[in-house]
This record gives C-alpha cells, sequence and structure tokens, in this order.
C-alpha cells in the first residue's frame, strides 16, 4: 500500500519520462530492506526480537524512513523543474547539500531517544531501543547513500530521454509544449490542498489561526491533566484472541481466583547467627500478617526456626515429635539448639509461633519467667532441684550425677538476666557444624519436604556449603485479593517494604544486653506477581524522565547542528546562534508537547499505561522529530526575513512529502483494524493511531504558526531584502505563486536564482 501510495503521487500521466514510479517504488523498498537488515543484525548479535520489535518498530522505523526518502526525491523533483536542465550530478549534489543536515539531525535526535529508553530496566524495552538504534542507523545509511545513487540513475534517464517503462530503449521524444498542469497526484496535492486549503488556513484566514491555537492548546491541558492519572496494566487475557477459552479461562482466574503462589527467599546470611535466625523468623511473620498475603499460621514454615525446633531437647526430642523422627542431639550432640530471648517480639507457641512464654511457668516463678535469670542463678547455685529445672529446659544435667551437674553449670557461664519472658530455639553453633546439622536435618526430618526450602545441594542428602541461598514459606504462601493492577502493586509495595527494603530489625525494646539490631538481612520476594506486574512500579516515572530526557537531547542536537548549518549559509555568529537556540527550543517543544498529548489521550480513551503502550507513545518522539526539525530547519534557512514569507518557503517544499509520509503511516496503521487480536487494536492500533495523527497536527499545523509567531525572537538572514523586510513590517500575507511558474516546480528568485527547497 505504501508503495501504491509513492507511485500514485510520483507517477505522470503526460509523460513516461518524467514518471518516476520505478524510482519510488525503489525507494520504499529501499527502506523496508534497511530495517529488515537491521532485525538480521541484531538477531546475529544474539538480541531477541519480541512482541513490541514486531507489532510497534516496523510502523515507526520503515515510516520514517519513508518520509526521508519522500523528502529528499521531492527536492530533487522540484529542484530539476526550477534548475533550468542543470547536469544531473548538479542537482542532486545541490540538494543533498540541503537535505543532509536535517537527515542527519532527525536521525541522531531518534538514535539519542532510543539510547534514553535502552535505560530502562525492562528486557522487552531496552532490547527493542537497541533494534531500533540499530535500524535508525541502518536507515539513515541507506537514504543518505543508496537512495541518491537510485536517484543519479533516474535523473540519467530523464536527461536521456528514456522511458521508464523501458530505459534500455532509444530516446523518447520530447514532451514539450505538453501540457503539465495536472500530471500527478503530487501536482494536485500541491494545487488544490496546499495552495488552495492549507496556504490560505496557515496565513490568510485570522479565524483558522486563532481556531488552531486555540485547539492545540486545549488539546496540550486536557491531555496533560491526564497524565497524572493514567491507568495502568497490560492483563494476561489481554494477549488472548477474542472469545477464545485463553481470554475467558483469565478472565475467570481474575474473577473468581484471584491468588499467585509466592516465596520469600533470603541470600548469603549468616545463617547460623541466633540473631539471623530470629531476623528471618520476623521478617515473615510480618509478611504473613499483610491482608494481600495468604500464609500459614505456623511460623514454622522458616526452616531455620523448623530446624531450631528438631534440635531442641525440650521440643523435638520429646513427644509427640520424636515419634515422627529424630531429633537432632539423638543424630549428633553437636547439633543441640537452645533458647533464646524473643527480642522481636515473635509469636509464641499460643498464637502459632515457635517461641515458648514462660510468665506462667511454675518453675520460672522466682524469676518471674526469664529462663536467663534463672540460667545465670543456676551457674553459681547449681542443685539437684536447680538441675532438674535446668534439663527440663534443653540443658542436659542429672541431678543423681554430681559431674553431669558441674558440667551443667560450667555450661551456664556467660548468661545474664535478659529481661524477657519469652523465648525462641535457635541453633547457636559455629559455621561448620551448622551446615553439618543442616545437612542431617534434610536426612531425618520429613517437614524438610512440606517446607521446600530450595537450598542447593551439593549431593543427594547434603546441603552445599555455605548455605547461599533459602526460601521460606513452603508451598502454602499465596498472594490474594488481586483482582486490578493495583491490588498488585499494593501488594509488591508492601511486601518489598517489609522484606527488600526493611533496613536493620530493630528490638521490641533496648533496655537488655540482649536487646540488638540485626541486618539489613539480604531477603527479596519472588513470583510472578512481581516477575510480571512489577514493571507497573516505575513505568510512569520511566516514561516522563524519558520525555524529558529525549526533549534535552532535542534541545542540544538540534542547536548544535542548526548553528552549524546556519554558519554554513553566511550567518553571522551571534545570529546563527541565536537562531538555533530558538529553533531547538521549538522543536523540543513540539517534541514534547507530541508526547504528552498521546500519552493523556490514550489515558482517556481507555488504553492503559503498559511497557507496550510506553514504547508505541514514545513513537511520538520519532515521528515529531521527523516534522519538527524539517520544518524549523526549512523555516530558518529559507533566506526569507518575513515570518509568513519564512513559512511559505518551507512548506511549500515540505507539505507534499509529508502528506505522503503522514497517508502511507497511516495506510500501514489501518491495516492492523483486520485483525481479530484484542491486544493488537488495543495496544498497538490505538497508540499508533494517536501518536501519529496528533504528532502530524502539532508538526505540519501548530509548529508553522508558533514559527510565525516567534519570528521575532529570529535573527533575519543575511541578504534578505529590503522589500520583504517592509512585507514582514505590514503584515502581508503569502504573495501568489508566479503564473508563469509551471505547476508542480519550484519558483526562481530574482535574478533567475533558485529559491531553497528545503
Amino acid at each position: 500500500l505504501v508503495g501504491a501510495l509513492a507511485a500514485l503521487f510520483f507517477v505522470d500521466c503526460a509523460s513516461a519520462v518524467r514518471s518516476r514510479v520505478l524510482l519510488a517504488l525503489s525507494g520504499v523498498a529501499l527502506a523496508v530492506l534497511a530495517f529488515l537488515a537491521s532485525l538480521g543484525l541484531v538477531a546475529l548479535a544474539g538480541i531477541k526480537l519480541n512482541i513490541i520489535t514486531m507489532w510497534v518498530l516496523p510502523f515507526l522505523l520503515v515510516g520514517i524512513g519513508v518520509d526521508d526518502m519522500f523528502i529528499i526525491t521531492y527536492a530533487v523533483e522540484r529542484r530539476r523543474g526550477a534548475s533550468g536542465g542543470a547536469a544531473p550530478s548538479l542537482v542532486l549534489g545541490e540538494v543533498m547539500a540541503e537535505v543532509l543536515a536535517p537527515v542527519s539531525l532527525t536521525s541522531l535526535i531518534n538514535l539519542i531517544m532510543f539510547a534514553v529508553m535502552a535505560r530502562s530496566d525492562l528486557s522487552g524495552v531496552y532490547e527493542t531501543a537497541y533494534v531500533a538504534m540499530v535500524a535508525v542507523t541502518m536507515l539513515w545509511a541507506a537514504m543518505v547513500t543508496a537512495l541518491p545513487a537510485l536517484i543519479a540513475f533516474d535523473l540519467h534517464r530523464q536527461a536521456s530521454r528514456r522511458s521508464e517503462l523501458c530505459p534500455c530503449s532509444a530516446g523518447a521524444p520530447a514532451d514539450a509544449g505538453a501540457d503539465l498542469s495536472e500530471r500527478s497526484a503530487s501536482v494536485l496535492a500541491d494545487k488544490y490542498c496546499f495552495r488552495g486549503a492549507y496556504l490560505r488556513a496557515l496565513s490568510k484566514w485570522r479565524a483558522s489561526q486563532l481556531l488552531v491555537g486555540v485547539l492545540s492548546a486545549a488539546l496540550l491541558a486536557t491531555c496533560a491533566v491526564k497524565v497524572n492519572d493514567l491507568p495502568l496494566g497490560l492483563e494476561l487475557n489481554d494477549f488472548a484472541r477474542s472469545d477464545t477459552w485463553v481470554e475467558v479461562y483469565f478472565v475467570d482466574r481474575s474473577e473468581h481466583f484471584p491468588l499467585w503462589p509466592i516465596s520469600m527467599n533470603f541470600g548469603a546470611l549468616e545463617y547460623e547467627n541466633p540473631l539471623s535466625q530470629l531476623g528471618m523468623l520476623r521478617t515473615w511473620e510480618n509478611v504473613a500478617a499483610l491482608p494481600e498475603v495468604s500464609a500459614s499460621p505456623r511460623s514454622g514454615l522458616v526452616w531455620t526456626a523448623s530446624m531450631a525446633a528438631w534440635a531442641h531437647p525440650a521440643i523435638g526430642c520429646v513427644p509427640p515429635a520424636n515419634a515422627l523422627y529424630t531429633c537432632g542431639p539423638e543424630v549428633d550432640p553437636n547439633c543441640t539448639a537452645t533458647f533464646y530471648p524473643n527480642v522481636y517480639g515473635l509469636k509464641t507457641r499460643a498464637d502459632g509461633g515457635v517461641c515458648a512464654d514462660f510468665a506462667s511457668e511454675p518453675a520460672l516463678a522466682q524469676w518471674d519467667g526469664d529462663l536467663y535469670a534463672m540460667f545465670a542463678f543456676a551457674h553459681t547455685n547449681m542443685s539437684p532441684v536447680l538441675c532438674a529445672i535446668v534439663d527440663g529446659f534443653g540443658v542436659s544435667c542429672s541431678p543423681s550425677n554430681p559431674a553431669s551437674m558441674s558440667d551443667a553449670a560450667a555450661s551456664l557461664a556467660g548468661y545474664k538476666p535478659s529481661g524477657h519472658t519469652a523465648f525462641c530455639p535457635v541453633l547457636d553453633v559455629a559455621p561448620a557444624t551448622f551446615d553439618t546439622c543442616a545437612s542431617l536435618w534434610l536426612q531425618h526430618d520429613p517437614n524438610y519436604a512440606l517446607l521446600g526450602p530450595e537450598i542447593k545441594q551439593a549431593s543427594p542428602g547434603a546441603f552445599e556449603a555455605p548455605v547461599l541461598f533459602s526460601q521460606v514459606g513452603g508451598s502454602q504462601t499465596n498472594a490474594v485479593h488481586l483482582y486490578t493492577t493495583e491490588d498488585y502493586l499494593t501488594l509488591i509495595r508492601n511486601t518489598r517494604g517489609l522484606c527488600d527494603d526493611s533496613g536493620a530489625i530493630q528490638p521490641v525494646r533496648a533496655a537488655g544486653v540482649y536487646d540488638v539490631s540485626v541486618g539489613p538481612l539480604h531477603c527479596f520476594m519472588s513470583g510472578v506477581p512481581y516477575d510480571y506486574w512489577e514493571q507497573y512500579l516505575t513505568i510512569e516515572t520511566f516514561l516522563l524522565t524519558t520525555i524529558l530526557y529525549a526533549s534535552l537531547a532535542a534541545v542540544a542536537v538540534a542547536c548544535a547542528f542548526l548553528a552549524c548549518e546556519l554558519l554554513s549559509l553566511g550567518w553571522a555568529a551571534t545570529d546563527a546562534l541565536q537562531g538555533a537556540v530558538v529553533g531547538a527550543i521549538l522543536i523540543a517543544a513540539a517534541i514534547a508537547a507530541s508526547v504528552v498529548s498521546v500519552v493523556g489521550l490514550l489515558g482517556w480513551v481507555g488504553v492503559p499505561l503498559s511497557g507496550i503502550s510506553a514504547m508505541s507513545s514514545l513513537c511520538a518522539v520519532g515521528f515529531a522529530t521527523e516534522f519538527a526539525v524539517h520544518i524549523t530547519h526549512a523555516f530558518l534557512a529559507s533566506g526569507a526575513s518575513a515570518a509568513a514569507a519564512r513559512a511559505e518557503a518551507a512548506m511549500r517544499s515540505l507539505f507534499v512529502p509529508m502528506l505522503l509520509a503522514f497517508l502511507s503511516s497511516l495506510l500501514g496503521i489501518l491495516l492492523l483494524l483486520a485483525t481479530t487480536f484484542g491486544f493488537v487494536l488495543n495496544y498497538v492500533f490505538k497508540p499508533m493511531i494517536c501518536c501519529l495523527a496528533l504528532t502530524y497536527f502539532y508538526g505540519c499545523v501548530t509548529l508553522p504558526l508558533l514559527l510565525q509567531a516567534l519570528n521575532c525572537l529570529m535573527p533575519k538572514p543575511p541578504g534578505a531584502s529590503a522589500a520583504d523586510a517592509s512585507k514582514a513590517a505590514s503584515g502581508a500575507t503569502f504573495a501568489a505563486p508566479d503564473a508563469s511558474v509551471k505547476a508542480g516546480q519550484m519558483p526562481v528568485g530574482e535574478g533567475g536564482a533558485a529559491r531553497s527547497v528545503v
């Protein structure tokens, strides 16, 4: 379709010699081949192609490439018509000298824009950005090298009076005197669309100027308001075709089973440290208490707590536990757990925890339930009665054996009153002993299979030492009440705040010797909600910062290019810098307005913001750059000083090729309506059609008016005629085209010099 449109605009019904259909088709094919070549190149580099690459980039990048082709080819046609039979090499050289700068500028800004996108941490986004950067480079190279070569062949064909239908045949008879007034669609578009309507509305009809200004401001304001309140989320059912069982499944699942399994993970910790074990337990209990999380009320799902209970003589070695397995001390006496003060306020056994509350324990009444205070007292006052008491709390002691009593008293050295009445089992041993006990726990405790800590095993039945990764929660932990994207984001924020970003875990009080903090622990959540929906936490920030960085880059690059271009045209240094700065700011403003309007409009039409719609929206940077850079450059380099004359010179050479670029991209996008894939219609078609329409409106309608309004900020070009300055001061509108100039040819200025066409 794009090729057919190009052929329609470049066919010459009056002359097979002047017709340039084959050149137009070759230019379109060149853009397509350059894009396909970029896909092959990135594939060789190992970059995977994704849904964004295949559904978004072809419309954007091929459209940009075809736009450059139209601008270069149309400029050659106009220059050839005004050259008076100049040599083809001279015509092509003059055109390329004029268009190389704006074509290169648009490509460079697009390249920088995609480089900014590559800073995303989403693989689909940054891989697409890599592909786009390669494609932009390939398209630029094709348009400034291969396309001029094709144009040179075509110019030589025309100079030799050879027919386009059979270029190898002898020269065709001259067509001098033929009526060439309406020989192609491009001439008709120039005559009726540009001169008949666009030119009048742009400069002569004040009401239309006011209407465009008000409409542009209202559109930008309305869309900007919505940018701060965008719907978020690409649901899984959006990837399914409409009216299929896959779509029905995901819709019903979200409605009736709004949950996903999740896991809490820990990295390389000092697992043998009692504070680390209690910190893991505290982190788990905090997350399990969230309303968005459904988990077993038992804290024994934390594998370090379960292993400590297995290794504690007063817990794992007594009925009914010892009926299920052989406890730690019975397997290896070194695998003996102890009690540690509940410094972090963990749940007690009455609430489903693993910690014991001794506040009402008769044996500890003398010490107000403080087990450590009793241990400290027994260290210096061991007796058969105390021996029996400490033995009941996991310290091996036989009242009938003085040696055992002496050993028990010695083992209690170092204990001090803690001020706590609740104590938790911990395995406080050396790192090597802890690793050995962990492997023994794997072999002897059937609870390991229920917990599934996912610790790497060096061999069957033996953990790899040291432990570098583990999970807690088992298969009984789920995220629940996940009906909307905001529900997922609430889950992610709350759980990561208590796990990933929790910081150091503080004791419930800071009065005792054991009340110290631990951490931060290397904790992180995982599961489908985190793998998929977490992208929406930062997508708004990513989109807005990308718009900002792309606009700033456009200002810097455009300013440098325009300054160099204006200096090459003989402008004074200060005038060139002033004109370049104003032009660059206007280019950046057009880009920013286009992107903000596209994003906001998508919010109003109900397209949720996702990685795919964000990439589609950022395509506005590419289209807006293509329109704004060429128009601003042509306005500054036109050679006139009056606002109306500058706008006329710029749009006279750019209106038709930009209309062609708009129509060719529109045709490609409209083809998406034939699909039954709802995802394509909602997340590709809507963003792309909004992007194309808004960028064309801002670039080809609003920007020329803005350039005229701000012409007073731009220096006059060197050599501007006094008559032109007088017209600008009196507010004269565009002059009528010279009737002696044939349609489709460029007017000739004073002294026969051809007016700049780009």
